[in-house]
């Protein structure tokens, strides 16, 4: 976009003119995590995550639907950097929630990340600590008398 600003004196005549050009930028989306920066997760439970809450601030009415996801998977601890567990076929796709099944992590800590792009391409990404750790039993309660 161009403007042309001029000001013009009480006679008539032009004092001052100037050219401006404004590039007006795409603002990056917001990239949201459900759940917080860190979760620990049973290896016996499917690993869910959701960034369906990301918004493209330009044009909020869009929804979630209307942007590109991409799902990276790093191992954290104890071997940092290496990919997470092959085969985890979610990672691939662009879908704002993806779901694991229990049991395809071992049990480490991971960081996974979402990208999350516009269609005009302005990219933003949001990650997430998850632990995945050994759970013998399931928590119950129990509730009785002991007699002695």
């Amino acid at each position: 976009m161009r403007v042309k600003v001029s000001l013009a004196g009480s006679n008539g005549h032009t004092y001052s003119l100037a050219n401006v050009v404004v590039n007006v930028l795409d603002s990056p989306p917001l990239a949201t995590l459900t759940g917080g920066s860190m979760r620990i997760v049973s290896q016996m439970q499917p690993l869910v995550m959701d960034a369906s809450r990301s918004v493209d601030v330009d044009f909020p009415e869009s929804g979630a639907d209307s942007l590109i996801y991409r799902w990276t998977c790093m191992e954290l601890s104890p071997s940092y950097g290496s990919p997470c567990a092959q085969g985890i076929v979610p990672f691939e796709k662009s879908q704002p929630s993806i779901d694991v099944a229990a049991g395809t992590l071992g049990l480490k800590n991971y960081t996974i990340t979402v990208f999350v792009s516009t269609a005009r391409g302005a990219t933003t990404s949001v990650s997430q600590v998850r632990s995945v750790q050994r759970v013998l039993f399931n928590s119950t309660s129990i509730t009785g008398l002991c007699s002695g």
